[in-house]
């Protein structure tokens, strides 16, 4: 049937209250079927734009041919009760159907369908690490062991939020993850790392999802870097203050091991020992292994070869 609804009207509908067209003023009668169609004649509706009216609710939808297909798009909950959406009014449902056939024209699909396909296109945080280690270890020149051993180490820390969409990643939570390891457990590098490593992670799968959306017909379903609340917000350290850190460290280390030695003779050796460890860092467990097999390893020296390194020869 077909009429000019009014909001009036709209909350009027049900089973038991069905308009009967023509009338005037309009009467109502008890429908036949568990539901009905009523068109909305209005000149402000759309072509197809309807509301069924049901048991338990009355939907506004959009009834209407597109690409030589009939779809049913639906647009809003108009009365009643339907999970937790709630009614909206005649005049907002009118302006979205016409925003849904315009989706629906342009891609030729319901625009419900569309809307299913970017949400199981939607990345979780353990599909953006998957993405990026698979990127990290098959480009021309695949990232190290060290690389790949601290990327692996900020993962663990974000372990609990692998199946998470990351568009639904909250700014105030990855701050708060930041502090705790930053601040709480007092892993100020480790907790750097790990937002620049889901940084990295997130701008590669956003490059990415730039390709991929045109071949699906859809539009890119991540756009924007939760993580870059990191350095918005100042959390991590200047270059010159990570230049202090590791001054700072080195005095520390140098201080806390040897009581006293002549500085303009060894202090290269002390710093080539640091070196070592600086550079091993991300796998500490094995440098003693990794000491003794590369002393294993390496042949018998004579003393003068020894210190014609300290001369540079």
């Amino acid at each position: 049937m077909k009429l000019p609804l009014s909001q009036t009207i709209v909350f009027k509908l049900s089973l038991s209250h069905a308009p009967i067209p023509g009338t005037n003023p309009l009467t109502y009668a008890a429908a036949h079927g568990p539901n009905y169609l009523v068109y909305d004649d209005h000149r402000d509706a759309p072509p197809g734009f309807a509301v069924r009216v049901g048991k338990k609710a009355s939907i506004y939808l959009v009834d209407k041919l597109v690409a030589r297909k009939k779809l049913k798009i639906p647009v809003g909950l108009a009365s009643g009760k339907k999970g937790n959406d709630k009614p909206i009014s005649l005049t907002d449902a009118r302006i979205k159907a016409w925003d849904l056939i315009k989706v629906a024209i342009t891609h030729g699909a319901n625009p419900k369908d569309i809307a299913v396909q970017i949400e199981a296109s939607e990345l979780t945080l353990g599909q953006v690490w998957d993405q990026y280690a698979g990127h990290l270890t098959s480009r021309a020149q695949p990232a190290k062991a060290n690389s790949m051993a601290s990327l692996a180490k900020a993962r663990q820390k974000l372990k609990d939020w692998e199946h998470r969409k990351v568009r639904l990643i909250g700014s105030d939570e990855i701050i708060k993850r930041f502090d705790f390891h930053a601040i709480a457990q007092g892993h100020r590098t480790a907790a750097e790392a790990m937002g620049r490593w889901a940084t990295g992670a997130v701008d590669k799968a956003i490059e990415l999802e730039i390709h991929n959306p045109h071949s699906a017909m859809r539009s890119p379903s991540l756009v924007y870097n939760p993580f870059t609340v990191l350095r918005t917000e100042g959390k991590y350290r200047t270059p010159a203050q990570l230049v202090n850190t590791v001054i700072s460290n080195l005095k520390t280390a140098i201080s806390g091991t040897y009581h006293s030695f002549k500085f303009d003779k060894y202090i290269h050796r002390y710093l080539a020992e640091v070196q070592y460890r600086f550079n091993r860092r991300y796998d500490l467990k094995a440098i003693l292994a990794r000491l003794l097999r590369a002393a294993v390893l390496t042949g018998a020296r004579p003393e003068r070869v020894i210190r014609a390194a300290e001369l540079g020869a």
